[in-house]
């Protein structure tokens, strides 16, 4: 059999089963490999044996992608001339903790950045915070992508325009937390309304009625279509500031109108008064639901809106596009 041609793109990330894994490299290898790449995961967790294999095939490959590793400075020197072409692709602060600065990490993304030939982003806030490292590196504006055909909206007759979902994880709990006293004021004020938490816990509440939803890969697109409003809330820090909206794509696939704060990338996927509505000084969270809750007609112009907004830019095939351009440069 012949030896196959195509040139490898070889993605290393800490693990095949990470989100970032999942939706910022192995979902694009069905269009990638259309394309004419070949594309390799190898996780970057192991040993000495393990990491020799990881520079075995970095030589081989014609571009090479770090997701949102910083390595070491002798394996970040090696991977480095191993590499034809490196890429590091982040889709999070990582130059940081959720509650303060990290002089260590800061050094390993400062030196991830300079060694790469050029880095994906995955908002504007990463993509300043790589410039503010070297403003002469090629830095791209990927963003995380999804394939909407598993979230089929549904007629009006068919969800709860009264149920409010968010869908999370225990780690992003503090942000909905933080804004229960706002739904349950809102439930004072819209008769049936309701919350659904599509994650790995619940909340109490003696004022609003929440249904818990473990999460599942089975049962998180239903769980979200047969909801009426999305919520996005998010505190306003330098580390959220790097997060890049990834449950604002699944309401907007779902036909949801979305009601978020406008925190980063937020404010980019969410279009203010026609995918959703942004929270503000002028619009706080009650008022938004009871506004949504009474107007069934903008609710649905506006999911209508969002799942034409997320087709037209945040779809896995839109950005498969963009990725393809940019392997094809490094290559060429």
């Amino acid at each position: 059999m012949p030896a196959d041609s195509r040139p490898t793109v070889l993605f290393l990330s800490k693990g095949q089963e990470a989100a970032s894994t999942r939706y910022r490299a192995t979902a694009f290898f069905p269009a990638l490999e259309s394309a004419g790449f070949r594309p390799l995961h190898l996780s970057t967790q192991g040993g000495f044996t393990h990491k020799r294999t990881i520079l075995r095939e970095a030589r081989r490959a014609a571009v090479t992608v770090v997701l949102r590793r910083t390595f070491k400075s002798s394996f970040r020197a090696l991977l480095r001339r191993a590499a034809s072409r490196l890429v590091f692709d982040l889709d999070d602060a990582i130059y940081r903790t959720p509650d303060k600065r990290s002089a260590g990490r800061q050094r390993g993304f400062a030196a991830m950045v300079c060694r790469a030939d050029e880095v994906w982003a995955g908002n504007d806030t990463l993509r300043q915070a790589a410039l503010d490292i070297d403003r002469k590196k090629h830095v791209e504006v990927l963003p995380t992508a999804l394939e909407p055909s598993p979230y089929t909206p549904r007629p009006i007759g068919k969800r709860d325009p009264r149920k409010l979902v968010w869908i999370g994880s225990s780690s992003t709990r503090p942000y909905l937390e933080a804004v229960m006293p706002d739904l349950e004021a809102a439930a004072e004020r819209v008769p049936g309304l309701s919350l659904r938490i599509v994650a790995d816990f619940t909340l109490e509440s003696d004022r609003l009625a929440v249904e818990a939803s473990p999460w599942s890969s089975e049962t998180e697109a239903e769980d979200l279509a047969t909801a009426g409003i999305g919520l996005g809330p998010l505190t306003d820090t330098p580390w959220t500031r790097g997060k890049c909206g990834f449950k604002l794509l699944q309401y907007m696939a779902a036909g949801l109108p979305t009601i978020c704060d406008p925190v980063g990338a937020n404010g980019q996927i969410v279009v203010d008064g026609e995918t959703g509505l942004h929270i503000s000084a002028q619009q706080n969270w009650a008022d938004a639901i009871v506004m949504l809750c009474g107007d069934a007609d903008k609710a649905q112009a506006m999911g209508r809106a969002g799942r034409e907004r997320l087709n037209e830019v945040y779809a896995l095939d839109r950005v498969a596009t963009r990725m393809v351009e940019r392997l094809s440069d490094l290559v060429s």
